[in-house]
């Protein structure tokens, strides 16, 4: 999980929308879960 986590962040980094939205969604779930 935390491998996938920061593969979705260098997405997020290379500028991709998409990267970035999944990115946020990552964040918002594990804010749900804790």
């Amino acid at each position: 999980l935390l491998r996938r986590l920061m593969l979705q962040r260098l997405q997020g980094y290379t500028g991709d929308t998409l990267g970035a939205s999944v990115e946020i969604g990552e964040m918002t779930w594990l804010i749900a879960v804790a």
